[in-house]
């Protein structure tokens, strides 16, 4: 399934790129050189083989300073290709994928005052909530209550799932800094029968 979302979105980025304009090069910069950054990297440059658009660089950006050739379009994928690419894009197009929309708008108020208007876009992580609603319906249909650990990023959102959870009953802990996240999951789970992962960079992350 992760790998179909990925060519897909491939396909998506290949068609919005405008395939019959004159030749141009894009540089791809990846979070990281594996997992989901990696299979991303190999699906997108796929989708590209046949188009006038070209890869002509891959990598994270601390090596993009000296790629040494301006790229048409810096195409990032995830939050950290984006937060190291801002400062070094100039007037460069950037399109931001794999990023959810609370984290894009953050990193853009924090590093892209200086960058034109409508130089930076994205294609956010975040589902509708009626569409992650309907699939943990489909998936679990006897599971009723679901969980969720918010924060700053998330808080805002929880009316919102409330509204679209239907039958199911939405319960939640608030998280306010990574010492506070252990008791709040022991808190959390013995209630609910699922624990909903939302995008969300202050609780779901590597360490």
């Amino acid at each position: 399934m992760a790998l179909l979302f990925i060519r897909t979105l491939g396909l998506f980025l290949a068609c919005l790129m405008l395939p019959h304009a004159m030749a141009a090069n894009v540089a791809l910069v990846l979070s990281e050189n594996t997992g989901p950054y990696e299979e991303f990297s190999a699906a997108f440059q796929e989708s590209l083989a046949k188009s006038h658009w070209k890869i002509s660089y891959v990598g994270k950006a601390d090596a993009l300073l000296v790629y040494g050739r301006q790229p048409d379009l810096i195409v990032t994928v995830g939050s950290a290709a984006l937060l190291g690419t801002l400062p070094q894009a100039g007037n460069t197009p950037v399109l931001a994928t794999l990023i959810p929309r609370k984290t894009f708008s953050k990193l853009i108020a924090e590093q892209g005052q200086g960058r034109p208007r409508g130089a930076t876009s994205a294609i956010f992580l975040d589902q509708p909530i009626a569409r992650i609603s309907d699939f943990v319906h489909l998936l679990l249909p006897t599971h009723r209550r679901i969980g969720l650990l918010t924060s700053d990023e998330t808080r805002d959102r929880l009316p919102a799932i409330k509204q679209a959870a239907g039958k199911s009953t939405i319960d939640s802990e608030e998280v306010a800094s990574d010492g506070q996240l252990l008791a709040a999951i022991n808190e959390l789970l013995p209630r609910v029968d699922l624990l909903l992962a939302l995008p969300d960079s202050s609780i779901y992350k590597r360490d």
